[in-house]
């Protein structure tokens, strides 16, 4: 008698080998992803995370240092452009002696 596998051992079978390559695979940083995400929302949180992610990542095996680049890039520049915004906003309005 042959046995023939079922749909639920090849899906265990699966499982079984992504467990096994795991280790092997590098994990994305967090707080990578995290600083990223708070470069659109949040640029000042954005940059501090993202940069102690970017500086983490040299000691670590971790992925995603090019979301740490560019998550410190677009708060830079969102930051900047705020500050430019302002200051042009306060030259505008302010009482002209």
């Amino acid at each position: 008698m042959t046995r023939h596998a079922s749909k639920a051992d090849g899906a265990t079978a699966s499982a079984a080998s992504d467990a096994a390559a795991s280790p092997h695979r590098r994990r994305v940083s967090a707080m990578a992803i995290a600083g990223f995400i708070l470069a659109f929302l949040f640029p000042l949180a954005g940059i501090v995370v993202s940069i102690v992610s970017w500086a983490h990542m040299k000691k670590s095996t971790l992925k995603g240092k090019s979301l740490a680049v560019w998550g410190t890039a677009i708060s830079a520049l969102s930051l900047a452009l705020s500050a430019t915004s302002i200051t042009m906003a306060l030259i505008a309005f302010s009482p002209s002696s």
